[in-house]
């Protein structure tokens, strides 16, 4: 183990200068470890954006850089840390996440920042509040599955969040004689609108709009374009149709000339094959 020694002066009473001795290695192995845990859960937030390489890579790099501000002893203890500090959220969020814009960045440093301080939070309540942690040898393996149980809780905390958001309802479509019925998912997230009336845009399985349609889609589309965190942006193929009916929480609103979106590479989610735009059941939530 490489052990390195630096100082410390407290000058509340007098000049008193404390040795410690710390082991790189292991510094870096037990931070490398907690930063993945937060990279992982950012990631589950932020809807996976990140690929494993990337989620490592940030992790090696706020391991590295924490461990730097321990060897940079010709600066203040204190500003150490908080230059360490920034440097290793503003680069893990760089390296891992690919944002196209500072928008982007700053909502990806938001959630690292308020996951980093439920990971601080949860682990010292762990350790300090349950006698097997608190009487474990402390070391890495220690932190790591301290950090893991912590971790395991807000991925808990995080799709918990999410099924709140996602509320699934019964959509039907009309266009001319045809008409479908589908289950549709609500998704908050979905901000799609076309660009020259500004409609809500929903998103619907490609195998049901040909079904609509009478086998094929039109040649005739609006292109909706889209964006999202850590992937290529896009564009969907919009069509519109003339009548919809929503059911949502035992009530019914009939919509006319409304959007779909659909793209052979885009799909609803798993047992969905639609997800509605918000926009277009507030209305029934009021």
């Amino acid at each position: 183990m490489t052990g390195i020694h630096f100082n410390f002066k407290n000058f509340s009473e007098g000049s008193v200068t404390l040795y410690y001795e710390l082991y790189l290695d292991s510094l870096f192995l037990t931070n490398f470890i907690m930063d993945f845990y937060l990279l992982w859960l950012v990631n589950r937030t932020c809807g996976h954006t990140a690929t494993w390489p990337r989620l490592l890579l940030g992790a090696v790099y706020g391991a590295a850089v924490y461990c730097l501000t321990f060897l940079l002893t010709s600066i203040r203890f204190e500003i150490r840390m908080t230059l360490g500090f920034i440097a290793a959220f503003f680069g893990m969020a760089a390296i891992t996440f690919r944002c196209r814009n500072m928008k982007q960045f700053v909502k990806i440093l938001s959630v690292l920042t308020g996951t980093a301080f439920f990971m601080g939070g949860m682990y010292l309540f762990l350790r300090d509040r349950i006698p097997l942690l608190k009487n474990m040898k402390k070391g890495v393996l220690c932190s790591a599955g301290i950090g893991g149980i912590a971790c395991f809780l807000g991925y808990g905390i995080i799709e918990k969040s999410k099924r709140k958001k996602e509320i699934s309802c019964r959509v039907c479509l009309q266009r001319e004689d045809i008409k479908i019925e589908v289950e549709a998912l609500l998704d908050t997230g979905n901000s799609l609108q076309e660009p020259i009336s500004k409609k809500p845009v929903s998103i619907l399985d490609i195998t049901a709009a040909r079904q609509l349609f009478g086998g094929c889609l039109p040649e005739f589309y609006r292109a909706v374009p889209f964006t999202s965190i850590g992937k290529r942006s896009g564009i969907l193929k919009g069509f519109e149709v003339p009548k919809m009916w929503v059911w949502y929480q035992d009530r019914k609103e009939e919509y006319e000339n409304v959007y779909v979106a659909c793209s052979e590479e885009y799909a609803p989610g798993e047992g969905f094959r639609m997800i509605l735009n918000p926009r277009l059941i507030k209305n029934l939530e009021d």
